[in-house]
């Protein structure tokens, strides 16, 4: 989803399906974004009506979440994120039984590396503060592995937060 073209972000939304990988990547106009972002991350999560793709920060849209309902073909605006962010990471999980997805790091607007992390309550629609990383990153992964969440690698460019 999204992505920069010529230093415009887009909003096109391209598919893969590895079951015909022949046909390679295809553009589906009618799922296109209300809103061009670049350097955001994403996320499938299990929503009321089957999947939900959400849409977390990025350039000029750093508290700005989204969601496309998959099924309805609709896109949908989310809470703001507490703190803005591009350049971070994101995983689906769960918080004490609560399913949602988390964000960490990234870069501010300021261009600051950002310690805080967020859950985002996909029952409630609210984003919760969870304690910070101990370093500022952005461009780093995050994967939850045996219940726990993991960082790994990512940039101390520019000013750390």
């Amino acid at each position: 989803t999204g992505g920069v073209r010529q230093k415009r972000a887009l909003k096109t939304v391209e598919v893969f399906d590895p079951k015909k990988p022949k046909a390679g990547w295809k553009r589906l106009a009618k799922l296109e974004m209300p809103a061009a972002v670049s350097e955001h991350c994403t996320v499938t999560l299990a929503g009321r009506n089957g999947k939900e793709v959400v849409i977390t920060g990025g350039k000029g849209r750093e508290k700005r979440a989204m969601k496309l309902d998959v099924k309805t073909q609709r896109w949908y605006s989310l809470n703001r994120l507490t703190t803005g962010r591009r350049k971070h990471a994101c995983v689906k999980a769960s918080i004490n039984g609560r399913p949602g997805l988390v964000v960490s790091g990234g870069a501010s607007r300021g261009n600051f590396n950002l310690t805080s992390v967020e859950f985002f309550d996909a029952r409630t629609g609210a984003w919760l503060t969870l304690p910070p990383l101990r370093k500022g990153r952005r461009g780093h992964v995050m994967t939850v592995t045996k219940g726990k969440l993991m960082v790994a690698g990512g940039e101390r460019s520019g000013r750390q937060g």
